[in-house]
């Protein structure tokens, strides 16, 4: 798992994207392959740090619904459990 934090327009001058790989990663999980689904995000070399990823939230959304759509009830089991973390700035605010 990767972080995610809003993009800023230094981040991406045409602000396409929403949001940008933090640098930051969380717990690696296994999962059954077709609950995973592969992307080839943007790339931004801008930053003097090194490069990070940029993402769109349309994508994501469309990337999560394509997953969601594969689950069937037994795949309860295969899911990995993860945590609520204060890493997740894109969560509802009430819960």
């Amino acid at each position: 798992m990767i972080f995610l934090v809003p993009t800023t327009i230094d981040d991406d001058p045409g602000l396409k994207h929403d949001w940008r790989w933090s640098g930051k990663r969380g717990g690696s999980h296994r999962a059954s392959g077709r609950l995973v689904e592969p992307i080839n995000p943007a790339i931004c070399t801008r930053d003097a740090v090194g490069p990070f990823y940029l993402f769109e939230s349309s994508v994501l959304m469309a990337i999560g619904l394509t997953i969601l759509e594969r689950i069937c009830s037994d795949d309860g089991r295969l899911l990995p459990a993860v945590r609520q973390s204060d890493f997740f700035p894109y969560r509802e605010e009430t819960g």
